[in-house]
């Protein structure tokens, strides 16, 4: 129940809205920066196929709204700007976690229903080296969700664990 006067209604974007949090929306384009062959090239390593790599980075890219794009472009772009300036490469495959899709049981059981990018699992095990089910927690958390959500997170990981591994140093 709500005492008082009503707050003042939040101020208008140029469209004459808002965003849910009450902020000023901008009409900037939020995926006009993006240059799909940054990532592509980023991702070449752990997704060696052309054709495959181009599904994985249209999902990522061109799938959900248009600021989770935008933000993964970002995130992935200084991933590997960061790989590249540490000549840092792909860490050894390891075991990973598969991304799956989002299939009818009827086409599931027909069709072999992972993306050509999966979930590298070395990297998380800096944050639980003894913990099999924390691993098991964190790899689960981050392929859930939309194929977008999902491949931008593996295609982090991946990044980040060339980052990490001492292995895959110059």
């Amino acid at each position: 129940m709500h005492i008082g006067p009503d707050p003042p209604p939040s101020p208008p974007d140029r469209d004459g809205g808002t965003s849910p949090s009450g902020r000023r929306r901008d009409r900037s384009d939020p995926t006009s920066f993006m240059r799909p062959e940054v990532v592509a090239a980023a991702l070449e390593p752990w997704v060696p196929d052309e054709r495959d790599r181009e599904f994985v980075v249209r999902v990522i890219l061109d799938e959900g709204p248009a600021h989770h794009r935008g933000s993964s472009f970002v995130l992935l772009a200084l991933l590997a700007e960061l790989v590249r300036r540490r000549g840092a490469h792909a860490s050894s495959q390891g075991p990973v976690e598969p991304v799956r899709m989002h299939l009818p049981p009827h086409v599931a059981s027909q069709v072999d229903g992972t993306y050509p990018l999966a979930l590298p699992l070395e990297p998380l095990r800096a944050l639980a080296p003894d913990d099999p089910s924390a691993l098991r927690a964190m790899a689960d958390c981050l392929v859930d969700g939309p194929a977008h959500h999902a491949l931008a997170n593996a295609a982090c990981v991946a990044l980040l664990g060339a980052l990490l591994d001492p292995s895959a140093a110059p």
